[in-house]
């Protein structure tokens, strides 16, 4: 997205001089994602965005798959954000640009539920964290 980033010491420095670090970071990420997304540079990076979503669409599946072979019919994944609103973006049909709202919206070690009905997953919850809140509102973070 910018190639000064390449050299992670700079990123540091323009975040540090920054009023508000997280509407700037905010900025950079929105930059980055609509160039990952975007299609013209998909060449540029070791893992272009239709193989990511594709790799995390294709897990999820099959998973499902596996899931409708088994009684009981859970499983616990732990994972990031990332793949975590692509899973919800899938599901509930969303661009890209707003699947990787969602990132911004995700809490660190938020629960996310999905179920399946038939051999498809269906979302009912995202992003529950009301349990760290509870603990401990200091322990909440995002991503």
């Amino acid at each position: 997205y910018d190639p000064r980033f390449n050299q992670p010491h700079l990123l540091k420095q323009d975040v540090a001089k920054e009023k508000s670090p997280r509407a700037y970071l905010a900025k950079i990420f929105e930059g980055a994602i609509d160039r990952w997304t975007g299609g013209e540079y998909h060449h540029e990076y070791d893992e272009s965005w239709p193989d990511f979503k594709n790799r995390v669409e294709t897990a999820l599946q099959n998973l499902c798959d596996e899931l409708v072979k088994t009684k009981p019919r859970y499983a616990i994944v732990f994972t990031s954000g990332g793949v975590i609103s692509v899973v919800a973006g899938k599901l509930l049909e969303l661009s890209a640009n707003k699947t990787f709202a969602l990132n911004w919206a995700i809490a660190n070690t938020s629960l996310t539920t999905l179920r399946l009905v038939g051999n498809e997953p269906q979302l009912l919850s995202l992003n529950e964290h009301h349990f760290i809140k509870a603990e401990d509102p200091q322990l909440l973070t995002w991503i």
